[in-house]
């Protein structure tokens, strides 16, 4: 690991991901206030509840400084920046605390908290550094955001440990790191306080494992297991792990033993998740898309609807091209349509090139894009047939994305090429997203 870390290409993406670090204003990564809302209420050692339907306009711990830096404003409106000016000289920022009087009005909400704890409790860790250190408002969110800076290199590195993995040409493993790690999705979830980073790192050390370990079963179910108790769509290592017993054992009994005792493992992880949740909830699986998504989706037959399903990936794709923020802003329409249309080209190449041929790690990887492609579909195929309409937002494909890299890689046929693109991918979207929305 030492001389990982000492090599120019972790240096490249290290200060690659310091320039986002800094750049990137407090609440202006997709869901951020409410994940360090939850965050606040475990150092409490309180779990938040979901909201109810008529429950709007609550006081929250995270209200003082959202409204400090006009998160609501810069979010929803292109031509908005933060008020720097403001923020430098506002009092707030000396607050080590707020004031007992509106901590008790505060109302144990979140519309996060169905996500299960295993980021917010490490995070907590950070969070209670900060009282501790004598940290204002601004610089403990800063602080708490290193929980996820931590996850996102141990991600890079395992990253790194399944590249060497697969790829037959040892100069191979470091453009495609590159094109992973730099990518804008995977440092805006490094960044940003949220569990996708979290979750992205279980799935590729569940993916590690299975690729070196897999006779392993217990600790594969346990991995999986902080997977899903990181964020439930962990649970497709499982759907993974069943197809590659499949791949190495065939449709046999020891297929099905194999499953059966990761399935055994796996459950019992999550059993008391799943308590908590009915006796809080009188469910086992809680979501919030009834509280965040709009129901208009019209009624069509079952075909029609998986097909717009199956259509709702594009969006999921384009936000590879460089999508800020809470979808916005975006690079140019020119820019995210021709890196959808090329990412699908390539994947599908890519994808027929591994399923003809004999490299069986490559069919690993291949498993594990396909069974969270499967989730994705399968979630978003169910709150279609609920008339909900939501996105399929490119970080719930996050976890995958490192496979994904490599079928590209299969696709293109140069892994060079792709780190080329990434470099140059970079530092446009930094100078004509980034910066300008943020500081220009």
């Amino acid at each position: 690991m030492l001389s990982f870390i000492k090599s120019k290409t972790f240096l490249f993406i290290f200060f690659s991901y310091l320039i986002f670090f800094i750049l990137t204003p407090p609440f202006q990564v997709p869901d951020e206030p409410e994940h360090y809302e939850n965050i606040y209420w475990f150092s409490q050692f309180i779990y938040p509840r979901l909201p109810k339907a008529n429950e709007k306009n609550y006081p929250l711990f995270i209200h003082p400084l959202f409204n400090l830096y006009d998160s609501t404003d810069v979010i929803r409106t292109a031509n908005i920046l933060p008020n720097f000016q403001k923020i430098k000289t506002s009092n707030l920022h000396q607050i080590v605390s707020l004031p007992k009087p509106l901590l008790g009005a505060l109302r144990q909400i979140s519309t996060q908290s169905y996500h299960p704890p295993i980021y917010y409790a490490f995070a907590t860790l950070f969070f209670k550094l900060t009282a501790f250190l004598r940290l204002d408002l601004i610089s403990a969110f800063y602080f708490v955001r290193l929980s996820s800076s931590v996850f996102y290199f141990l991600t890079v590195f395992v990253a790194y440990k399944i590249l060497s993995s697969v790829c037959k040409k040892k100069e191979s493993v470091n453009p495609l790191l590159i094109f992973f790690s730099i990518n804008p999705v995977a440092l805006k979830m490094g960044v940003g306080i949220n569990n996708e980073i979290a979750v992205a790192f279980f799935s590729l050390l569940f993916l590690y494992l299975l690729l070196t370990y897999e006779k392993k079963i217990v600790i594969l179910a346990l991995v999986s297991g902080a997977a899903t108790l990181s964020k439930f769509s962990g649970v497709f290592t499982a759907l993974a792990f069943t197809l590659t017993a499949c791949l190495r054992y065939k449709f046999s009994k020891k297929t099905f033993s194999v499953v059966l005792k990761y399935a055994l493992v796996f459950l019992l992880i999550l059993l008391p998740w799943f308590i908590f949740n009915y006796l809080r909830y009188h469910n086992p699986i809680q979501d919030n898309f009834s509280l965040i998504c709009k129901k208009d989706f019209p009624s069509h037959s079952i075909f029609i609807t998986a097909a717009y399903s199956l259509f709702e990936f594009r969006h999921t794709i384009n936000h590879y091209a460089g999508f800020l923020g809470w979808g916005e802003p975006y690079p140019f329409k020119f820019f995210f349509v021709g890196y959808t249309v090329m990412f699908s080209v390539l994947f599908f190449i890519g994808t027929i090139r591994i399923i003809l041929g004999s490299n069986r790690s490559l069919k690993i990887l291949l498993s594990c894009v396909f069974s969270l492609f499967l989730f994705l579909f399968i979630l978003d195929f169910y709150r279609k047939l609920s008339h909900y309409s939501c996105d399929i937002q490119g970080r719930y494909l996050l976890p995958a994305f490192l496979p994904i890299t490599v079928v590209l890689a299969k696709g293109i046929k140069s892994e060079r090429l792709l780190s080329y693109f990434a470099i140059f991918q970079y530092y446009f979207i930094l100078f004509f997203v980034l910066i300008p929305k943020y500081y220009v």
